[in-house]
């Protein structure tokens, strides 16, 4: 078939047939304004099958034709228009960037910005950072996702102001984890501790991959019983990037209750697995008899890990019959895997 029937199949052909088409056309050399019907096309699909084509020809005519999708009304069209340009806006960066000059609405602006963020041009970040505090909530957080592509010039201020606002913040704490720059330890702590939703939530998983740099600034918020908890929560999530001599030093500190139940929690887990068994074994005698029935649950836990088939015998006895129970299972799991 001809790059023409190729071309009337996209525009008039099933979903198969411009399947077909979309695949023989990627290793054809022809005009890329031979597309533009397709373009133009009122269905999205095609639209977005003719710029999964153009990615092929790597064409300033190519980047001209992508850059003119990025203000489709169809967010879909200029969100894959942006996308496709990461792969040949090289070519020609400085047709991206003129774009701005004419954008004509904010999701306009921001789909130049995404293309030019994902090339990592610098007129896309001078312009997220000018605009980054004039768009309305949910122009911003797609603006912070485009500024965490900038990684060899990090725009901590910016993040880091986003992390106080309540309607970035959410995603300013994915961008902080990702990015990871000291200076974001502190105002992630403030949000992992300062409520229960969403944003806490992320801001407790992003922290913890600054690893052991945020082991020391989150330990230092104790003092404060009401924060307890959540400081738990966020260790839960830290623990596991911490070394076996550093455990045993926040296992010493036995206060607060929530920090010695992440411990034990952890004894259990596979990330416990190079830690000297008869040390492990002391800890948890410690918590066998303990009046806290979920901590006799998680000594189960670590126990079976140990295959401490005694002190799981034991626990078979607990008066407590869910962890009774949970003994029991455990015994049976070692006893399958044994035999």
């Amino acid at each position: 078939m001809s790059v023409d029937e190729h071309i009337a199949a996209l525009l008039d052909g099933d979903r198969d047939a411009r399947d077909i088409a979309a695949s023989r056309l990627r290793g054809l050399h022809f005009d890329p304004h031979l597309l533009v019907p397709v373009l133009q096309h009122p269905h999205v699909s095609r639209q977005v099958k003719a710029i999964e084509v153009l990615r092929y020809s790597r064409t300033r005519d190519a980047v001209e034709l992508l850059v003119g999708m990025l203000a489709s009304q169809h967010e879909l069209v200029g969100r894959k228009a942006a996308s496709r340009l990461a792969n040949i806006g090289a070519v020609a960066p400085e047709v991206i960037a003129d774009a701005l000059d004419t954008a004509t609405t904010p999701q306009h602006r921001l789909n130049i910005l995404d293309a030019l963020s994902r090339l990592n041009h610098p007129r896309g970040r001078e312009a997220l950072l000018v605009h980054a505090d004039e768009w309305d909530p949910h122009h911003r957080v797609r603006a912070l996702d485009y500024l965490r592509r900038y990684r060899r010039d990090v725009p901590v201020e910016t993040i880091r102001a986003a992390l106080s606002d309540p309607d970035t913040k959410y995603t300013a704490a994915d961008v902080a984890g990702r990015l990871r720059d000291p200076s974001f330890i502190e105002p992630m702590i403030d949000i992992c501790l300062g409520s229960d939703d969403w944003a806490a939530w992320k801001a407790s998983a992003s922290l913890a991959k600054f690893g052991m740099a945020a082991f020391e600034p989150l330990l230092a918020r104790t003092g404060d019983p009401a924060l307890h908890d959540r400081i738990a929560r966020a260790l839960g999530r830290l623990i596991w990037r911490i070394d076996e001599a550093r455990f045993w030093r926040l296992w010493a500190r036995n206060t607060p209750a929530q920090i010695r139940d992440v411990c034990i929690q952890h004894l259990g887990s596979r990330d416990a697995t190079t830690y000297d068994r008869a040390r492990c074994m002391a800890a948890l005698a410690e918590h066998r008899h303990d009046d806290n029935r979920n901590r006799r649950i998680w000594c189960v836990h670590a126990y079976e890990r140990l295959e401490a088939i005694d002190a799981l015998q034991a626990l078979a006895s607990d008066p407590d019959e869910d962890v009774r129970r949970r003994a029991e299972w455990a015994l049976r799991a070692l006893a399958n895997r044994q035999g």
